[in-house]
């Protein structure tokens, strides 16, 4: 089944091991941000006298402590170690995170996961409007880091599933799917292909200007994925099959949901926008898993907070009848 583990997470996943090394196939994080408002405290229990000055102590905001960063890559790298070891060959790492800290992870991911092995960066969207009382620039976004366990092993391309809105234009079906029929000729397009196309009635369509190459044409054709009507005014539309796709392409900006989104999904659930502070919308969430897992993985997510990962987990199961299990480990109840 799934499993939520309350305590530190340092000291689960140690734990946990032994249990789980090699099997999970995504992992998300969202650890501290290091903003220096987030009151988190360093609780390693290492041998290094200079550390353990700062055990238990709140890790402060720029100027007040100079030691920050040095705190923050210390808790991190141990874990971030581990969690690699959780992975499956072909398992992946996502971890939010904003400008504080974007640097210095990238830094210690490149040493822990290899630099071959980095995916790309999403920038997350995370509001649209407000922010009159910065500083300088109103800042609308975070990031997402994705490292792969081992990139050179991944065979498919990461695609998303459409909306049902989108695929309602799919109306058709044959023997092999949906589809629906759209003009090979249309305004406007940017590099046309020329070729003459003859009409069922002898005449041909000169220099047409068309989306796909004479070779595809006439391998469309021949497969009876092309045909060609007469229009209103007596002239000819040449249209062809456009086959439901797997999936759509992930984009690297992310503006689908935001804050606004995840709370309002909070007020859903507990009558209380401010019931957990800076949850992710679960839509994010469900989308990296959907990118990068299939209806049978293990998601571990080891910085839990409001529980978005679960809860994206379980609608999925719901959504396609699947078996993944999630991992969380949260320190606070």
């Amino acid at each position: 089944g799934n499993l939520l583990v309350q305590g530190d997470n340092l000291h689960a996943l140690k734990a946990l091991l032994p249990y789980y090394s090699g099997k999970v196939k995504c992992i998300y994080i969202d650890p501290p941000y290091n903003t220096g408002n987030e009151k988190w405290q360093y609780n390693d229990n290492v041998n290094s006298p200079e550390i353990k000055a700062w055990l238990n102590k709140v890790v402060g905001s720029e100027g007040d402590d100079l030691s920050r960063h040095d705190k923050w890559l210390c808790m991190m790298y141990p874990r971030l170690q581990l969690l690699k070891k959780f992975l499956k060959n072909d398992g992946v790492i996502f971890i939010s995170i904003d400008d504080n800290e974007l640097h210095f992870l990238r830094t210690i991911m490149d040493e822990i996961f290899g630099s071959l092995n980095f995916i790309t960066q999403i920038i997350w969207q995370k509001r649209k409007g407000g922010g009159n009382d910065s500083f300088f620039l109103a800042t609308d976004h975070e990031y997402i880091v994705i490292y792969a366990r081992r990139k050179t092993v991944f065979e498919n391309k990461w695609r998303v599933p459409y909306d049902e809105k989108y695929l309602k234009r799919y109306k058709e079906i044959d023997q092999f799917g949906r589809y629906y029929w759209d003009t090979l000729s249309r305004a406007g397009l940017n590099n046309p292909i020329i070729y003459d196309v003859e009409c069922p009635d002898g005449t041909v369509i000169k220099n047409g200007t068309w989306q796909i190459s004479k070779v595809q044409f006439e391998k469309k054709k021949n497969e009876g994925n092309v045909k060609i009507e007469k229009n209103k005014d007596g002239g000819w539309t040449v249209f062809h099959k456009i086959r439901k796709p797997e999936g759509k392409v992930f984009r690297s900006i992310y503006s689908e949901q935001t804050n606004k989104d995840a709370a309002d999904q909070m007020f859903d659930i507990f009558g209380d926008k401010k019931h957990f502070s800076t949850p992710k919308p679960i839509h994010l969430i469900k989308s990296l898993i959907s990118l990068s897992s299939d209806s049978n993985s293990l998601i571990l997510d080891s910085f839990a907070g409001s529980g978005t990962t679960g809860h994206a987990v379980m609608e999925l199961n719901k959504e396609d009848e699947g078996k993944r299990k999630f991992i969380l480990v949260e320190l606070e109840e």
